[in-house]
């Protein structure tokens, strides 16, 4: 902005080494993930990390530092791309670099307007706001995605300070004086008496929900923003917002309760959006569930991961649809619809859904759907072997592993360092390893189907041996930290420590629930012993 540039003195001294500077700082906030049946998931993990790391860059008017999606969006663009990736990049990035992860829900906050209290599509410029020109005024998922990132941050974390941190909306001389607590509440309220819900009592679909796209491809753009139904909003909302009223019960537990009942309507509705052996997609406002006959894929992840069946039989339809027309049929994570293409942001979700009940396709899938595996199936594409966009073709087409592109996204001039594709692999390595957030800490229940696995990150380390699982928790928060390790299936406990003391359990017991307060910046390590 006219300022002249500062440089620190070390840079000035011939002497400094600032490779090694950065090697040592850098070093802590990579992701090491090791399984013996594919050692190609070390390397990618800590590559995947690296990539995000080297992403970080700056927006003065938002005061702090920013992991951008990337790609041609960023670099032919100019603009940050939608304000919804800056919660899905928080949520991995929660675990292997948390001070990062709060800065990008900080300027997820300040770009939420303080009249409205709605999120804007995205940011550009000098703190400039965006809509791409009406397009998408009005997106019905950003409050959803925010409040997942920050129930993560804050739940993994124990940093419940954090909701008390000011950071003001935008403008920012608005509300200067507005708390992360403020951002939350505004969202939840956006959300119920905003966005709201259609006839089927499903989430409205506004301008679009996960997918930008989604009202463009409607018979009645009109029609469908004003009273279309999303089926992934509902179904994300079901999945997520618990653990938002388990962190609001003793600051708000009213608002904790309407959650509560918001949800049991959602899972309630969600019945009138099966199609048979799948989820549909979406209502447009005239009756007529879209995409019932051929799977989206869009519109399965997020029913495995929050079980929004209403049978199992209703869950395993799904997995089944889902095995055998998107993700069999491609060498390199599973496709949006049949023959379509493979977007990280939602396939890399598919790996947490599946293992809810099928760690063997949860594993599978994990391992197929990374930059290794693009790279020994597509190998004459350059792009997708060390980064990419965030939509690659499958096997189907003319341009098999190739990017998307459109007119105003000339995605094939710039298709690579998109965050997606580094984020997503790190978030499905960290569920794969059994680390999911609650309200109060941590529940750690291995996926990886067979064999040991150790899986490295600045927040937390997870270690299963023959016999054992043993936990490193680094918490920045001082509160009180309730984790649950959990034995493998058909294991019972048969021992379990805190940093080397043996602890109470019961006898049998197929887990052990820790109590930890934590000390100011130190790590605790917890383990039980397990036979079958």
């Amino acid at each position: 902005m006219g300022a002249p540039i500062a440089i620190a003195a070390e840079h000035r001294d011939p002497a400094h080494d600032a490779l090694a500077v950065y090697r040592r700082e850098l070093r802590e906030r990579l992701v090491y993930f090791a399984a013996d049946e594919h050692p190609a998931l070390h390397r990618e993990l800590a590559w995947h990390a690296y990539q995000v790391e080297a992403s970080v860059g700056h927006r003065e008017y938002f005061e702090g530092p920013v992991v951008p999606q990337g790609s041609a969006y960023l670099y032919l663009h100019g603009a940050d791309g939608a304000a919804r990736d800056l919660g899905i990049f928080a949520v991995p990035m929660t675990y292997f670099d948390p001070d990062l992860a709060r800065a990008e829900l900080e300027l997820y906050m300040r770009v939420q307007w303080a009249d409205e209290e709605r999120f804007s599509y995205a940011f550009q410029g000098h703190g400039m706001l965006d809509d791409a020109m009406g397009i998408h005024a009005a997106p019905s998922d950003l409050d959803l995605f925010f409040l997942w990132a920050l129930s993560e941050y804050v739940g993994a974390t124990g940093d419940e300070l954090f909701l008390e941190r000011r950071v003001p909306f935008y403008p920012k001389e608005a509300r200067p004086d507005a708390t992360v607590r403020d951002h939350a509440v505004a969202a939840l309220r956006h959300l119920f008496d905003v966005v709201g819900t259609g006839e089927h009592g499903l989430i409205g679909v506004g301008t679009g929900d996960w997918s930008d796209g989604i009202v463009v491809e409607s018979p009645n753009r009109e029609l469908a923003i004003a009273a279309g139904e999303s089926v992934p909003n509902t179904q994300m909302a079901v999945a997520i917002l618990p653990r938002v009223a388990a962190l609001l019960d003793a600051s708000d537990p009213a608002l904790a309760e309407e959650i509560r009942a918001r949800v049991d309507a959602y899972r309630a509705a969600l019945p009138s959006a099966w199609g048979g052996s799948h989820f549909g997609r979406a209502y447009y406002g005239d009756g007529v569930l879209i995409r019932k006959d051929r799977v989206d894929l869009e519109a399965q992840v997020w029913a495995l991961i929050g079980d929004s069946f209403a049978s199992d039989a209703e869950r395993q339809s799904t997995i089944e649809a889902i095995r055998v027309e998107l993700d069999e049929p491609s060498p390199a994570g599973a496709t949006l619809q049949p023959g379509g293409q493979v977007w990280p942001a939602i396939s890399g979700l598919l790996s947490e859904g599946y293992a809810v009940t099928r760690p063997d396709l949860a594993w599978s899938h994990f391992t197929r759907n990374t930059l290794y595996a693009h790279a020994l199936a597509y190998p004459d594409v350059w792009y997708g072997i060390w980064s990419g966009p965030d939509g690659m073709n499958g096997p189907a087409g003319d341009r098999p592993g190739e990017t998307w592109f459109s007119l105003p996204t000339p995605m094939t001039d710039y298709p690579v360092q998109n965050n997606n594709q580094h984020t997503m692999p790190i978030l499905a390595a960290v569920r794969m390893a059994g680390v999911t957030a609650t309200a109060s800490g941590l529940k750690v229940s291995p996926k990886v189907p067979s064999g040991d696995f150790s899986l490295s990150t600045r927040l937390v380390d997870v270690h299963r041996r023959d016999g054992s699982l043993e936990v490193r928790y680094a918490p920045p928060g001082q509160r009180l930290r309730r984790v649950e390790l959990v034995a493998k299936e058909g294991e019972t406990v048969r021992g379990a420590t805190v940093d080397g003391a043996p602890v109470d359990f019961d006898e049998g017991a197929t887990s052990v629930i820790f109590e930890v307060l934590p000390a100011d910046g130190a790590s605790f390590e917890l383990a039980i012993e397990t036979a079958p």
